[in-house]
């Protein structure tokens, strides 16, 4: 059952990295400072109090490194970080926004040219800036 749930989130699932065209999840129990719902194969997110809102992606193994995704998010996000690792640290981030989106848009980094090769594809981190209140749609 929890496989057939996992393939059912996966066909809906709007962002991923690639490997192929291999779609992978939000890991909903790494939120910090984070609401994070899935609903009808979309993910809701809003930022909470605390300043340090972030939530894991489950990655494929063999990942090329490109995170692409459809989102709405009416207040945009201006202080996005994507950390790449293990380890999560500054010096394996790279910092990118969300502009304003009242309606879907594709966005896509590159995180294996960012990384200079350094990440492994084992682990990504969004980090949602710092403002509380901030309600996103992926």
């Amino acid at each position: 059952m929890r496989l057939l749930y996992a393939l059912a989130i996966t066909i809906f699932f709007a962002a991923k990295i690639f490997a192929g065209d291999v779609p992978v999840l939000l890991n909903l129990d790494s939120s910090n400072h984070l609401k994070a719902t899935l609903e009808n194969g979309e993910y809701s997110l809003e930022t909470l109090e605390g300043g340090d809102p972030y939530i894991y992606i489950d990655c494929p193994q063999n990942s090329p490194g490109v995170l692409e995704f459809e989102y709405f998010c009416p207040q945009g996000v201006n202080a996005l970080q994507i950390f790449y690792g293990p380890p999560i640290e500054e010096l394996r981030s790279m910092s990118a926004s969300l502009p304003k989106a009242e309606g879907w848009q594709k966005i896509s980094f590159n995180i294996g040219e960012a990384s200079s090769g350094q990440w492994n594809g084992d682990k990504i981190r969004l980090d949602f800036g710092y403002a509380p209140g901030v309600k996103l749609k992926m």
